[in-house]
């Protein structure tokens, strides 16, 4: 008898039912997905339309009514948008990291569901910022000096937005370290610097908006002792004080600035005090005077020397002390230029800046040039930098509109963290000491700490014709860790001396007084315990005072035009530089310079060598180990 089989209808075939079901599947989970894409697409081209215009149109796009309100609203409608797009897509930022091994694109992948928590955190911190600052925001287009009123009025009550912002920040700072920038393609890599200075910027905001409603004299009026320093005649917090002057503010509103000669501050009918060992042996002084007060390298300390006397030689009081430094002068002018000054019928930029300095320091506008011997040029001469730093600031506070607010803000912060611009508020110092803006000595307990401090003893103004650079190396598998510090100087004038002599005098021009040799008095501050074995290529030294607990040595290096000179010191670390197993540096930057370059050599114990190549811009930090 023959067996017959019925064919199975196509309801009836396994594979189908499992095709299926995962269809069913797949619709289920990402029909709702895909239906809203279009929708999500759409949205971040309106809002990224928006932002861009409102960008291109700048301080004017916020002058209309209601502008600030309208910013608020998409700036929620962003942080609604990237809340639902994380929400839907979450599964596909989950793994992603696993095909970070894709050539071209996996760096990319790897970090995505990272910058996706960065963007998420910088919108909501962004949303709260803008809340604190709405008033400021709204008479920004009246200028800044109306925006600052409104602001330190205003911060005392948007703690809680503050504090969001602050927590928010940190939340992306987070994010951001975990994206190994390396790895990720050009595309994406050319941001990461300035993913790296707006975090920055970004963290400190809040602090910094802290401080205002004291510092703009929100409490009553405030007198703060300026100090002009010029970098080109380098000393330990920047440069020589060559002009002294007051700032007045209250109510939030900056009432005036003037500036005038340091060497016209003293009275020398009062007592001063005896000066440090090192400037009585080094520039002959026999009193302390408040144009060398800021002899020590810890700014606090300098800056209440500088107060002191400020206060003894003129019977003025002042309620804190602000230093800038020529670099500061550059970057507040590059900020707002072109910058008019009418009476001398001229117009600084940042390309003729130090041009026009030297031009009138040695001619000074209404007085005898230098050439003339008319004894009158002495007062006359540093005239043109008070008349600079007013025109400047008037220029950022009243004509805010025409210039480029980001750029504005960039360069603020820039003073503050490369320490250009120093801050000594007793009130504020907490804030100021965490954020670094008050140029003190870093103490670190637990790890190896370097400052590097150079005072120029000359007479002269060499430094902007002088470059210098640094290597550290530090060799853990000598017990205790030994390091060894080589500074190289090169003095670029082409001028030739047959001798060097040390004498105060002018020359018949500014550049007459760089093309001297160069006497530098050179300071190494290192952690509290080490020992020094050596050092090369200075004479005079063991004259340093020590400054807040640091071990310091010092000597001095004379170096002609056209020489290249290296000095060195050689000293045993405490064992305390090496914590858990890691080695941790601190590398502060001195006020006054630019971006000294800085190589670090670290020895471990196991043979292994680990090298950074950077430079000083700000201070740098370094870890070896687990």
């Amino acid at each position: 008898m023959t067996e017959t089989t019925t064919p199975r209808r196509w309801y009836q075939r396994p594979v189908l039912w499992i095709v299926a079901a995962l269809a069913v599947a797949f619709l289920a989970f990402f029909g709702p997905r895909l239906l809203r894409l279009p929708g999500l697409v759409r949205q971040a081209k309106v809002e990224a339309a928006y932002w861009k215009g409102l960008q291109k149109g700048g301080i004017q796009a916020l002058s209309r009514a209601g502008a600030v309100d309208e910013a608020q609203t998409h700036l929620d409608a962003a942080r609604t948008l990237a809340a639902s797009a994380r929400r839907d897509w979450r599964f596909a930022l989950d793994i992603a990291p696993a095909f970070g091994w894709l050539p071209g694109v996996g760096g990319d992948l790897a970090a995505l569901p990272h910058l996706a928590d960065a963007g998420q955190a910088l919108l909501d911190g962004g949303a709260a910022l803008l809340q604190a600052c709405k008033p400021a925001l709204a008479d920004l287009p009246q200028g800044a000096g109306k925006a600052l009123a409104s602001l330190s009025s205003a911060i005392p009550a948007q703690s809680d937005a503050l504090t969001q912002a602050e927590e928010a920040f940190g939340r992306a700072a987070v994010a951001w370290d975990r994206v190994d920038a390396t790895r990720l393609s050009p595309r994406l890599a050319r941001y990461a610097p300035l993913a790296d200075e707006a975090l920055r910027a970004l963290a400190a905001t809040p602090d910094a908006l802290r401080l205002l409603p004291h510092l703009l004299g929100a409490d009553g009026p405030k007198r703060y002792l300026i100090l002009a320093q010029n970098s080109d005649e380098i000393r330990a917090t920047g440069g020589f004080i060559s002009a002294v002057g007051i700032l007045q503010v209250d109510k939030g509103q900056i009432k005036s600035l003037t500036l005038g000669d340091s060497y016209t501050i003293m009275d020398l009918t009062k007592p001063h005090p005896i000066p440090p060992i090192a400037l009585e042996t080094h520039m002959w002084a026999q009193i302390l005077l408040l144009r060398d007060a800021n002899w020590w390298a810890d700014f606090p300390t300098s800056a209440q020397k500088a107060w002191e006397l400020y206060e003894q030689d003129t019977g003025k009081k002042a309620d804190g002390v602000i230093a800038f430094d020529t670099p500061a002068l550059q970057l507040l002018v590059d900020a707002a230029e072109p910058v008019s000054l009418k009476d001398y019928k001229d117009t600084i930029t940042a390309d003729n800046l130090m041009e026009r300095i030297q031009h009138y320091w040695a001619s000074p506008v209404g007085a005898p040039s230098i050439t003339s011997e008319d004894p009158n040029w002495w007062g006359q001469r540093k005239k043109f930098m008070g008349v600079l730093a007013k025109a400047v600031m008037d220029r950022l506070l009243k004509d805010t509109a025409k210039l480029d607010t980001v750029e504005v803000a960039r360069a603020a912060f820039r003073l503050l963290n490369e320490r250009h611009v120093l801050l000594y508020l007793p009130p504020a110092q907490d804030v100021l000491r965490r954020q670094k803006w008050d140029g003190a000595m870093v103490v670190p307990t637990d790890s190896d700490t370097l400052f590097v401090v150079d005072s120029n003893v000359g007479f002269n103004k060499v430094n902007p014709v002088v470059q210098q650079a640094l290597t550290y190396t530090v060799n853990l598998a000598n017990t205790p860790p030994t390091a060894l510090l080589q500074i190289r100087y090169t003095h670029s004038s082409k001028v030739r001396l047959d001798e060097c002599v040390h004498e105060s005098r002018y020359g018949d021009t500014y550049q007459n007084m760089m093309d001297r040799c160069y006497w530098d008095y050179i300071r190494v501050f290192a952690p509290s315990g080490a020992e020094l074995m050596s050092r090369e290529g200075l004479e005079d030294g063991d004259l340093a005072e020590p400054e807040v607990g640091r071990a310091v040595w010092d000597g001095l290096m004379v170096l002609k035009p056209g020489e290249t000179r290296e000095v060195a010191f050689r000293y045993r670390l405490p064992a305390v530089v090496i914590s858990n197993g890691q080695y941790r540096l601190y590398v502060q930057k001195q006020s006054g310079t630019w971006g000294i370059p800085l190589r670090v050599v670290i020895k471990g114990a196991g043979g292994k060598v680990s090298e950074f190549q950077t430079d000083l811009t700000e201070d740098r930090n370094f870890a070896v180990g687990p």
